[in-house]
């Protein structure tokens, strides 16, 4: 029975010492990597409208066809149809933008490309659409140290007949990082 014991004994001794050399070998078995977390806080980008400088298509005079006005970025008026172009010029809007150092942007135009303007909160409206930008079809640009402006044309479309007076209403340019 003394023999017994001591093969148990052993065999026990054997087990834990097979455990041992396991668990070193999955000690040695293992290695760790390191690595950094950066992050870098930037200028938030901006846009305001040049404080004079709206979206004007001037004096129009309409007729019984239907005519457009256009005025192109650069704040050239022409008109098309129905409408004539009276005294008074268009001029473009023009915008300011500002951000991080060099960084790209992109100019977002009015979702659906058609605004509304109205007379004097009154019935009669026109619509402006085929809105462009002076920084062209990609409407992307970069800041040039952390500043940048574009400006941007419209067309018109003027009812046949359209009501007399003034109108007015707002439009939507957006500024994105690329």
């Amino acid at each position: 029975m003394k023999a017994n014991i001591k093969g148990i004994v052993v065999m026990g001794i054997a087990a834990l010492g097979i455990m041992a050399v396991t668990s070193a070998q999955a000690a040695k078995d293992t290695s760790t990597g390191t690595a950094n977390a950066t992050a870098k806080i930037i200028t938030a980008i901006s846009i305001s409208k040049n404080a004079t400088t709206d979206l004007a298509f001037g004096n129009v005079i309409a007729s019984s066809a239907v005519g457009t006005v256009t005025v192109t970025p650069a704040g050239v008026r022409s008109s098309g149809g129905g409408a004539t172009m009276g005294n008074g010029g268009g001029t473009a809007a023009a915008f300011t933008v500002s951000g991080e150092g060099t960084s790209a942007y992109s100019i977002t135009l009015p979702a659906d490309n058609v605004v509304t303007i109205k007379k004097d909160g009154a019935s009669d409206t026109m619509q402006v659409n085929s809105f462009t930008t002076s920084k062209g079809v990609s409407n992307a640009s970069q800041l040039i140290g952390g500043s940048d402006t574009f400006t941007v044309g419209g067309t018109l479309t003027v009812a046949a007949g359209q009501a007399t007076g003034d109108y007015t209403g707002t439009f939507d340019v957006i500024v994105t990082y690329n």
